[in-house]
């Protein structure tokens, strides 16, 4: 009888967490609209320009590339940091050609401000 109620307790306890853990985060999910994933921000970049403009639904920005602090191609993402403290992500799932967007990175940076890490 005792090992029923230890063995009760036991597995009850983590399924009562888990299952109030998911039902606060689908509440979440609802409150901040996160549901489907929203577009954030947009990019746009090219090979004769000297600007990277960056745009979401409230205001339009632009940078020079001399300004980019630093680049960086992961597995999933290029990194593409304007300051020290600000990145902007490009992931590569959304990308058309991942390939062709870091070759232009790579030709308005220098090198030092290019790493590719695999």
């Amino acid at each position: 009888m005792l090992g029923s109620v230890l063995l009760l307790v036991g597995l009850g306890v983590p399924v009562v967490y888990f299952v109030n853990f998911f039902a606060s985060l689908k509440k979440q999910v609802k409150l901040q609209d996160l549901n489907p994933p929203r577009l954030v921000y947009t990019i746009q970049f090219s090979d004769e320009s000297d600007f990277i403009e960056i745009s979401n639904d409230k205001e339009q920005v632009r940078y020079q590339w001399k300004e980019v602090y630093h680049a960086y191609y992961e597995k999933d993402a290029i990194y593409l940091f304007i300051t020290k403290d600000r990145a902007f992500l490009l992931p590569l799932s959304l990308l058309e050609n991942s390939e062709e967007a870091w070759s232009i990175i790579e030709g308005k940076l220098d090198n030092e401000r290019c790493t590719r890490k695999q």
